[in-house]
């Protein structure tokens, strides 16, 4: 009786079970990295999958099975100081990614979408080299995540 009352009010498990009407399944191909920061195209990569596994309208597929390929360049990386103290020494600063997105169909569609998304994110310096740059890679790790926010919700109004 409780399964055909949550069946009944539309209620859909996501693993293992079909999505709402309009899923799409999307392929996150090589996220590429035109900045002096290595690895961020990774990291950024790691977040715009971790965002999509929490939506419902798009679904991680494989290449052969997507829909859509997600494909995009990392054109950007700053970290910006945006307090000083009196010795004019930044003591907070704001981490900026921006990633050039391109949404399109498999073999040879034209393309859906091409968009610049940025995230951003503060930190404070810390004590020593070791803390500060600990705080930079933790910012660097939130800048990522709300950059696929911003995409991911980009892609659910686009599809």
């Amino acid at each position: 009786m409780v399964l055909t009352t949550l069946h009944a009010c539309g209620y859909r498990p996501l693993e293992g079970g079909a999505g709402p009407d309009g899923t799409q399944q999307v392929h996150v191909a090589g996220i590429t990295n035109d900045t002096f920061n290595p690895g961020i195209q990774a990291t950024v990569s790691a977040a715009i999958v971790r965002q999509l596994r929490f939506n419902t309208r798009i679904r991680l597929a494989d290449e052969a099975a997507a829909d859509l390929v997600l494909s995009g360049r990392v054109t950007s990386y700053q970290s910006d100081a945006i307090v000083f103290n009196v010795q004019d020494i930044g003591r907070r600063y704001r981490v900026r990614v921006i990633l050039l997105a391109t949404l399109a169909g498999r073999s040879g569609s034209p393309v859906r979408l091409t968009q610049e998304v940025s995230g951003e994110a503060y930190y404070t310096t810390g004590s020593t080299a070791a803390d500060t740059r600990a705080a930079e890679q933790e910012a660097t790790q939130r800048a990522a995540q709300d950059l696929a926010r911003q995409l991911v919700a980009l892609l659910v109004e686009e599809l």
